[in-house]
């Protein structure tokens, strides 16, 4: 994470039909802010029927991630001119910034959800 600094680090991540593109940037002393766009197709299980069917997907995709414990006097946080969901803020305690990992926890939150085949957008 030390090597992270103010100007975004590029990165592009592809995992189950889906890529992620966007950059890392350093926002505070130890929040980092990950600015990207999630994108392709993904296999999902209809909610009506049980059948799969690929979803094209297409979502922004903001994150910010602390390296250790993460406070905030409220709520909501002010992160690189955006208003942040303090509940929404990763801890790393390695020291690391695990975008495998974070792609995988998207794609399964993405699955987990409720689809319907005959809505396929």
């Amino acid at each position: 994470m030390r090597k992270i600094g103010a100007v975004a680090k590029p990165f592009c991540l592809k995992e189950e039909g889906l890529c992620w593109e966007g950059g890392v940037s350093r926002v505070g002393s130890k929040l980092y802010l990950i600015e990207g766009v999630l994108h392709g197709h993904l296999q999902v299980q209809c909610a009506l029927s049980g059948v799969f069917f690929d979803k094209s997907i297409s979502q922004e995709m903001l994150l910010c991630v602390s390296d250790g414990l993460y406070t905030s006097a409220g709520r909501e946080c002010y992160v690189g001119g955006r208003v942040i969901d303090s509940m929404d803020v990763v801890e790393s305690f390695d020291g690391r910034i695990d975008l495998s990992a974070l792609l995988r926890a998207e794609i399964q939150s993405i699955q987990q959800d409720y689809h319907y085949a005959n809505q396929i957008q």
